[in-house]
């Protein structure tokens, strides 16, 4: 066997190699977008979101931050995760709903330790920081209503 064959039968064998690796790594993001999808589908972790607190945040959120309907709307959507973000994430169970923390330090701790996760950075970045915004700027809202001073006739 010439030098030139044997060199062509190896390029094909890596090849055939690089094609089964392709498709391994294919297979390993196909069941890592499965996984990220339960969090979407899954609603048994789903708050219920019909308090005082959510109205607050929507009037917030449209009247001095100045965000578009259809953002509030996605915001909303993606603040429903919050618990089970931080028990996937961190391995913490939280009891509040996300619309019953009013403790700035303490969210904003949460968050930015959620932030700090590698895996939840990764996740967050794929989905175009639809958890981050919506938790960030929950904590601008908390901070700005602790620091703000409402004056009634």
């Amino acid at each position: 066997m010439t030098k030139e064959r044997k060199i062509k039968r190896k390029l094909d064998h890596l090849k055939e190699e690089i094609k089964e690796i392709l498709r391994q790594i294919k297979d390993l993001e196909q069941e890592i977008f499965d996984s990220d999808k339960s969090l979407t589908t899954d609603k048994n972790h789903l708050a219920n979101y019909d308090s005082p607190q959510k109205s607050k945040f929507v009037a917030y959120l449209r009247d001095v931050a100045n965000v578009k309907e259809t953002t509030i709307s996605d915001y909303l959507d993606d603040l429903k995760h919050f618990k089970a973000l931080i028990k996937r994430y961190l391995n913490k169970d939280i009891k509040a709903d996300i619309f019953d923390i009013k403790d700035v330090a303490f969210l904003r701790s949460v968050v930015q330790e959620l932030l700090s996760n590698k895996d939840f950075d990764d996740f967050n970045r794929k989905k175009h920081h639809h958890f981050s915004a919506p938790l960030n700027n929950y904590v601008k809202f908390l901070e700005y209503t602790n620091n703000s001073f409402i004056f009634e006739d």
